[in-house]
């Protein structure tokens, strides 16, 4: 089903998006559940062991980002009427994960900083757990 690109009211946006999420149920959801399943079990086993939700944050951090691009693209390709595969999606993302890779090897000093933070406030939820 091929959507027409023309302006949109604020309703009329909203309408589409809730018809495009109808009719490409599978696909979005699919590609949602690729992060959002590992990082609840994560989640669930940090419950009885603590290492699990440090993993579980470093999962999210890393992982929703492409996620959340799979997305983007499958709404484009569906969109412009175009097939869309939760692989494919995936597979459109793979220089955005290349570049996250290049940036974990290569940390500047504001991305020291960050990771610290980032570290001391997962040490702190876990010791408030």
């Amino acid at each position: 089903m091929a959507y027409d690109i023309r302006p949109l009211s604020i309703a009329e946006v909203l309408d589409r998006g809730f018809r495009v999420l109808r009719d490409h149920f599978r696909l979005l959801v699919g590609i949602a559940a690729w992060a959002w399943i590992p990082y609840g079990v994560l989640l669930a086993l940090s419950e009885s062991n603590k290492t699990f939700a440090g993993l579980a944050m470093l999962l999210f951090l890393i992982v929703s980002p492409i996620m959340y691009a799979a997305l983007i693209v499958a709404v484009g390709e569906v969109y412009l009427d175009q097939p869309a595969t939760i692989a494919g999606s995936y597979a459109s993302t793979r220089a955005l994960a290349g570049a996250r890779l290049e940036i974990a090897e290569f940390p500047s000093p504001d991305r020291v900083a960050f990771l610290e933070d980032v570290l001391v406030m997962a040490e702190r939820h876990i010791a408030n757990s």
